[in-house]
């Protein structure tokens, strides 16, 4: 199974975290990283380093992060630069990190990135406002 490591500027990554809990009842080798104001970013990668010994795997990680070009990002660019079995995608929001956990275990690293890339573009969208007589038969509620 592939692990997962979301990192962000402050705490949107441990909310995701959080929010997966919904979902699943249980998330092993899922890890959330949040770099504070006060924080070094080199700390930050040791972090990451850190997170990679206790729950890497055999079939790779995947580093989720908050905004390209950002120190969360930038430090997970360096730690992966030594692991050829680390991938990172960017852009980090919901419906990417359920994808990510749903898939993880039946695909490799490079598939899992390449679909919740996809999934996530396809789950932004324009949402229209619902009129007294528009039902929608196929929607799901939580």
């Amino acid at each position: 199974m592939i692990s997962i490591v979301m990192v962000s500027h402050g705490e949107l990554a441990t909310g995701l975290l959080q929010t997966l809990g919904l979902f699943y009842d249980e998330l092993e080798q899922v890890e959330a990283l949040v770099l504070r104001m006060s924080d070094n970013p080199e700390e930050f990668g040791k972090r990451i380093h850190d997170v990679y010994q206790r729950i890497g795997s055999k079939d790779g990680m995947l580093i989720l992060t908050d905004i390209p070009g950002g120190s969360p990002c930038n430090q997970a660019r360096q730690f992966a630069q030594g692991h050829p079995d680390v991938r990172i995608v960017s852009g980090l929001n919901l419906m990417m990190a359920l994808e990510a956990c749903m898939k993880r275990s039946t695909v490799d690293l490079d598939t899992l990135c390449d679909e919740i890339i996809r999934s996530a573009c396809e789950s932004i969208q324009r949402i229209g406002i619902l009129t007294s007589d528009f039902v929608d038969d196929n929607e799901v509620e939580f």
